[in-house]
């Protein structure tokens, strides 16, 4: 008996020895992020920005590590805020230390909306002269439209890209709260009221279905007219290709001018050594968005007391 207790005590006292050795290591973790997040990013030359499409992009940056989980990794990516990739478009434009912008495209992309305006924000980081080149494994639709504004778009041979056009899916719950028993009440009044068409009706009215279509048509016709653009295709041509859904492979986007060549990593690589000038047996030098939110200023801006604050709540 007195064997017993003797071995219960000593796995009590390794358990809660165990527990404070990892509490211990969790705060030091924690307190490295944190000051980390604080210290000033040194850029040095022939640097690379990186636009990972894989960190959850916000309207603004999230400082808690914490929050977003990259479940392709598992582990913590954090966010990132349209107005500090602004900030740092504009900055990198004057920065002698950057050479260029990687756009790493994701299966997980923002919204249209977002997409869109990064995509003006990489417009005019163009004008600055430094080169874009966008890269991936995986090219979804929207994915596809923001790196169509590259100067060049390389995909993995073995990847996946889709181009199909866009749809819009309803579902209806008017059959399922009937053998429930329960009874739906909508007071609405016109006929562009769709909202509420899902607890009442079981298909899309006329009005609905001609809303949709209408900014759905907007939506697809401004994604297209800015891929043309960009790649000098021309808008017949790229709908007969969503039409026909003839853009799913790698191979399909190369042979229809869709992507600039099918490059595996360390080709990749190979192609950013030599626009940023650096020897074939050197490292590349990158810096991510959130770390570049930490460089200085290169450019002094000239101070004046007629300023206006916004201040995101």
């Amino acid at each position: 008996m007195k064997s017993f207790f003797k071995y219960l005590l000593a796995s009590f006292l390794a358990f809660f020895l165990a527990l404070i050795i990892l509490f211990l290591i969790g705060l030091g973790s924690m307190s490295a992020l944190i000051s980390n997040k604080t210290d000033e990013t040194k850029v040095k030359p022939n640097t690379i920005l990186t636009l990972d499409l894989s960190v959850p992009i916000t309207d603004r940056t999230i400082d808690d590590p914490f929050s977003f989980v990259n479940y392709t990794t598992y582990s913590m990516t954090g966010s990132l805020g349209i107005y500090d990739i602004f900030q740092n478009l504009k900055k990198a434009a004057v920065d002698p230390n950057i050479k260029g912008l990687l756009i790493k495209t994701s299966m997980i992309t923002p919204g249209i909306a977002s997409l869109e305006e990064i995509r003006q924000a990489i417009v005019k980081f163009k004008k600055s002269g430094k080169f874009v080149i966008a890269y991936g494994d995986f090219l979804t639709q929207s994915g596809y439209y923001l790196a169509s504004v590259a100067d060049k778009i390389y995909i993995n041979p073995e990847g996946i890209i889709e181009f199909r056009g866009l749809r819009s899916d309803v579902m209806f719950y008017t059959d399922a709260l009937e053998k429930l028993g329960i009874e739906v009440q909508v007071l609405r009044h016109g006929k562009f009221k769709s909202a509420v068409e899902p607890f009442m009706d079981t298909k899309m009215s006329d009005a609905s279905k001609r809303q949709t279509k209408a900014y759905l048509d907007a939506i697809w016709g401004r994604m297209i007219e800015d891929i043309g653009d960009s790649r000098n295709i021309s808008t017949p041509e790229l709908n007969n290709l969503a039409d026909k859904f003839a853009i799913r492979t790698p191979q399909s986007a190369l042979k229809h001018q869709f992507v600039d060549g099918l490059f595996y990593t360390d080709q990749l690589n190979d192609e950013l050594k030599k626009l940023t000038g650096i020897a074939s047996s050197s490292k590349i030098r990158s810096v991510s968005m959130n770390q570049y939110i930490h460089a200085p200023e290169t450019e002094k801006k000239e101070y004046t007391s007629d300023r206006i604050a916004i201040i995101y709540g």
